[in-house]
């Protein structure tokens, strides 16, 4: 069945298996020609290389699934008008909002504003909820202020009553209507309406733009409540607070109501521009300089981006310096802040005194509860401050992991579901989650000595660029990776977790080289190519593993499933299998209608 052309109709399995598959990538099992042999042995396989590649349209497994006939030829469906789109958080930022000009202005100044980032069907229901879990939690909004002005967290938990804390201010010389704000920490472990666009898809990304980083964390984001008579917000820059050593930090502040101009008394923030790339302040004034009394002064320009409507949103970098006028009338607002996922925890963060955090007393609140549960100087993961870009998935080991055990049980039983699901942390979207048994072999007696030599990783979505213009946009762009890497032999174990490192990055470079050029490009071209870059990843894996790795016997199989927009692109080497199955609620039949072949080695 191979060779055959991109234009047949029928839309068996086996015809679309090899439907818009080149004829130089044919992988039939009889295909023994002079081809198969010229390929590089494999440090995935100790065997002759061979590769399986296929495209298959979302559409067209649906036509199998129902044994129907497709009447449209592969590769050119198209999809409803009224196809419902995803929704925006799940969704990158749209190049139009994240401009080339936008990007260079928060470079060159620390800050900048995105209109109509965020509709107001988000806003107002947020705003609501989070309105509501404000009202209920003033009195540690108060405490946290006691303990900042007394620098003791004995002195707050004193504090039994509102009234109690706002004499304890007093006696520490702190007017309560001096407040700038009443502040509320990490909302998005507790509200889900919060943690829905604190770790959505629409910020991440654009906080991974803005900083020009290829990952980011959520590190934390707050409720800021200003009330009528509440003081102005002080000058000062938020990665000072912050635990970690890095440059890289970035706080989306969004207003939960319209903001009036500054003139008629708006309280949004004031940013000093260029202020982020100002080494000398700290360098020179320490923390405290007289210099910190006349910034208004050293900086030429201060900037604001008042009025603002519900949906725009302000950004501003971690260092930059910025400060709010007293208030006239009430304002909520909600910031995010992230910050680069190789950041590193400082060790004046980290440490304990008499079994106190150290660390700055306006943002410990929101950090105490992990930081020392982490290495400074190293990179590190923790649950509080996930990875939110790319959406990776990692798998949870429900032979160890009491964490996921414990969440399962809860879904089982229904207790709980969303708490369970965010304990799984699973850090995707509604089409992808991994769950993963022990990986260990062999008997009871030999599992102590077991390695586990099984890697899996899912991107989702994945970082392909596709423009207007190639066959994967639309359908909500959707981009994923899935990929699941077998070791064997000594040192297997070492080539899965290379080959499941290494190979999202070099086979998205190829294939954002593909969508560079596909406005020069037919449909067919660019699904050729796209193949070819697949299977030119996986040589390119191949070859860098025996540079960098040199593995004496080891070697591992490897299976990886490409969703771009419609199509989907499946490759394996060796015997790791990939399958696609469709599930009907009417019947609750589970047909596997797509399986990739095995390859063992020595098979003919």
């Amino acid at each position: 069945k191979n060779g055959r052309s991109a234009g047949k109709e029928d839309t068996g399995t086996d015809e679309i298996a090899n439907d818009i598959s080149p004829s130089s990538i044919t992988a039939g099992r009889s295909d023994k020609n002079d081809a198969r042999k010229e390929k590089p042995k494999s440090a995935f396989e100790d065997m002759a290389w061979d590769s399986m590649l296929r495209a298959i349209t979302i559409q067209q497994l649906v036509d199998i699934a129902s044994k129907q006939k497709s009447t449209t030829a592969p590769g050119v469906i198209d999809y409803h008008e009224d196809v419902a789109p995803r929704c925006i958080l799940d969704q990158t930022t749209d190049t139009d909002l994240l401009s080339v000009q936008l990007q260079l202005d928060y470079a060159k100044n620390g800050h900048t504003v995105i209109p109509a980032f965020l509709s107001s069907d988000i806003i107002m229901p947020l705003r609501t909820k989070l309105v509501e879990y404000s009202a209920s939690r003033t009195l540690d909004a108060y405490r946290q202020k006691v303990e900042v002005a007394s620098g003791s967290a004995e002195v707050a938990v004193k504090c039994t009553t509102i009234e109690e804390c706002i004499n304890a201010l007093h006696g520490l010389d702190v007017p309560a209507d001096s407040l700038p704000f009443l502040q509320h920490f990490n909302v998005w472990k507790v509200v889900p309406a919060a943690r829905r666009i604190a770790k959505s898809t629409r910020l991440a990304h654009a906080a991974a733009t803005l900083l020009d980083v290829p990952s980011v964390k959520l590190y934390q984001d707050s409720i800021f409540h200003k009330r009528p008579g509440d003081g102005p917000t002080p000058w000062h820059s938020d990665a000072r607070m912050a635990p970690f050593d890095t440059s890289k930090m970035i706080t989306f502040w969004v207003p939960l109501q319209p903001i009036p101009s500054h003139e008629d008394g708006g309280t949004g923030l004031i940013f000093a521009d260029g202020s982020h790339s100002d080494f000398a302040l700290p360098y020179w004034n320490g923390l405290d300089g007289h210099e910190y009394a006349r910034l208004e002064e050293r900086y030429t320009k201060i900037s604001y981006h008042m009025p603002l409507e519900v949906g725009d949103v302000t950004v501003h970098a971690g260092w930059t310096l910025h400060c709010a006028d007293d208030a006239v009338d009430e304002r909520y607002a909600y910031a995010v802040t992230y910050v680069d996922a190789a950041a590193e925890v400082r060790e004046d963060a980290a440490t304990t005194v008499n079994g106190e955090i150290r660390g700055d007393d306006e943002d410990k609140w929101s950090y105490m509860d992990w930081v020392g549960e982490v290495n400074p100087r190293r990179l590190f993961r923790h649950p509080s401050v996930p990875v939110v870009w790319p959406k990776l998935l990692l798998p949870k080991d429900l032979g160890v992991d009491k964490g996921a055990v414990a969440a399962l049980a809860d879904l089982r039983s229904g207790k709980d579901l969303e708490g369970a699901l965010h304990r799984l942390d699973c850090a995707g979207k509604e089409d992808a989650a991994v769950l993963t048994m022990t990986g260990l072999k062999g008997d009871s007696k030999k599992r102590s000595s077991q390695i586990n030599q099984d890697r899996a990783v899912i991107l989702s979505p994945y970082s392909v660029a596709c423009p207007s213009e190639s066959p994967f946009s639309g359908y909500g762009q959707k981009r994923l990776l899935v990929g699941i890497f077998d070791g064997h032999n000594a040192f297997g174990e070492a080539v899965a977790q290379f080959t499941c490192d290494e190979l999202p990055n070099i086979l998205a470079d190829k294939l954002n080289e593909v969508q560079r050029r596909c406005s020069d490009l037919t449909t067919a071209q660019v699904l050729e190519e796209t193949m070819v870059a697949v299977a030119d990843s996986f040589v390119a894996v191949d070859s860098k593993g025996r540079v960098d790795l040199d593995p004496p016997s080891g070697g591992a199989t490897a299976t990886a499933v490409i969703q771009l927009g419609k199509y989907v692109f499946v490759a394996n080497c060796g015997d790791s299998l990939s399958c696609i199955a469709t599930y009907s609620k009417s019947t609750g039949v589970t047909e596997v209608i797509y399986t990739t072949r095995e390859d063992k080695a020595g098979l003919e």
